[in-house]
């Protein structure tokens, strides 16, 4: 059986090399060259004040109120929030570029 299951590692992380190996070529996928036009500069500005923000307040959360159990749930929140508002900067910044 373990010799079954070296052989299917094998035949898997060669076909993975492969792959990589083309799309690293071919500079697809996360190989494509990063086109900062798309970039969001007020999104970056957001995010460098919001999750460190996210981070002090779960610290703060789990360490004075001693929450470890139900702490975590700030980050699935903090994520989906995030989330939304990226969304509503982008749709406006695309309204503003319309017009």
């Amino acid at each position: 059986m373990l010799g079954i299951v070296a052989i299917a590692c094998y035949i898997i992380i060669q076909a993975g090399l492969i792959k990589d190996s083309h799309n690293m070529l071919l500079k697809k996928g996360e190989y494509a060259k990063y086109d900062k036009k798309n970039e969001n500069k007020s999104i970056n500005a957001l995010a460098a004040i919001y999750w460190p923000l996210v981070t002090i307040g779960y610290f703060s959360w789990s360490f004075l109120g001693s929450a470890w159990h139900i702490s975590w749930i700030v980050w699935l929140i903090a994520g989906i929030l995030f989330g939304g508002i990226s969304e509503f900067i982008q749709t406006l910044s695309k309204d503003k570029k319309e017009k």
